[in-house]
């Protein structure tokens, strides 16, 4: 593979750490790697008021590491908004915020701080992990790191997925999913895998990706690295989320999931996510202020019931309807696939079943497809 963009190229050119957070190993394997070049502080209200400078906060941000302690839980069911049909998914935030910077990145306006806060308290995280590392009742129970940030943008630096890896490669039932738009894949190559770990990967259009993406990888190494760990035995998934709607879609979206399976044995891919463009409304002043000519904001977008603003209804049911005709003239019947942050109506219209309950959900995601 060849050498690829990194999300780490510049980062961090800042490192905070929380006086607290100071006596922990993870703190200590991350300075040794990047140097004598901190600031020890009581809390982030200086980073809060240096960042209040910068014309744009978020963008200066992405450029800070800060390490601390999480007080709160590590492990939180995934938030999903109203009157849609929930996965199920768990999300381990040890994590918040990303390196990359994706105009569409709804964290922007989710998260309350625009840095990338590192939680060093990995005994604590382990020890809120261990009802879902022991439970046989949880099968097809997932949880990830790639809600609140990417799972492998930190990873030359953290090596919290491998660890934590490690942990899943053992559990009797729970998955660990690690979701990225990077190719940082190198500690797995030489693993032995394990049907309890999947690696996933968002794709999306080529343009897209080259206009929308900053930092991440191109997608045809994000699809190489998938192929590259499903030669080695490891489940992948993969997740077009957001689907845009722009000239000659159906195009380029055909291109990437033709792309996929010339590259990988459909048997190896554990499941397929769709979901549309969508954003909430806090979401809208942010993207004036930081991409005020990004023409993919500027389609006829609704408010939904939801309080987010979406594409219209039919045009989501051409664009998923389009998408998963593609992907079952490419890769067969038996991918399993499903919709982000749709209703029922949509479930119905697109995929021609919904699941009943949380339980078929998880069957979903048991074991690969034979």
């Amino acid at each position: 593979m060849k050498k690829p963009v990194t999300a780490l190229a510049d980062f961090p050119r800042r490192v905070f750490v929380q006086r607290e957070a100071w006596d922990y190993p993870l703190t200590e394997r991350i300075l040794e790697r990047l140097g004598p070049r901190f600031e020890i502080i009581d809390n982030p209200e200086v980073i809060r008021e240096e960042l209040a400078s910068f014309r744009d906060p978020i963008a200066a941000g992405k450029k800070i590491l800060y390490l601390a302690t999480q007080k709160g839980k590590f492990v939180k069911a995934c938030p999903c908004s109203s009157r849609v049909i929930s996965c199920g998914y768990f999300v381990i935030n040890s994590v918040l915020g990303c390196p990359l910077d994706c105009s569409y990145c709804v964290l922007q306006a989710y998260l309350s701080d625009p840095w990338i806060t590192v939680f060093v308290n990995e005994a604590d995280l382990e020890l809120s992990l261990k009802p879902f590392l022991l439970s046989a009742k949880l099968s097809g129970f997932r949880v990830g790191t790639g809600e609140l940030a990417d799972s492998l943008a930190l990873e030359p630096l953290t090596g919290q997925a491998a660890r934590l890896s490690f942990l899943f490669q053992h559990s009797r039932q729970a998955i660990l999913e690690l979701k990225t738009k990077t190719v940082f894949i190198e500690p797995w190559l030489d693993l032995p895998p394990s049907l309890q770990i999947v690696f996933s990967w968002s794709l999306n259009a080529e343009s897209i990706a080259q206009e929308e993406e900053k930092g991440a990888a191109p997608v045809v190494d994000r699809i190489r690295a998938a192929s590259q760990l499903a030669q080695r035995g490891y489940g992948v998934g993969f997740h077009f989320d957001p689907l845009i709607y722009f000239e000659n879609w159906e195009k380029e979206y055909e291109s990437v999931i033709r792309r996929i399976f010339s590259s990988l044995a459909a048997p190896s891919i554990r499941w397929i996510s769709l979901g549309a463009l969508r954003f909430p409304v806090a979401f809208r002043p942010i993207i004036r202020a930081r991409f005020p000519h990004k023409p993919i904001f500027a389609g006829e977008l609704v408010l939904g019931r939801d309080g987010k603003w979406r594409y219209f209804k039919p045009l989501r049911l051409k664009i998923f309807s389009t998408i998963l005709e593609m992907i079952r003239s490419y890769g067969g019947e038996n991918i399993p696939l499903y919709l982000c942050m749709e209703d029922e109506e949509v479930w119905q219209l697109v995929l021609k079943k919904k699941p009943e309950g949380k339980k078929d959900f998880r069957t979903l995601f048991v074991l690969p497809v034979n």
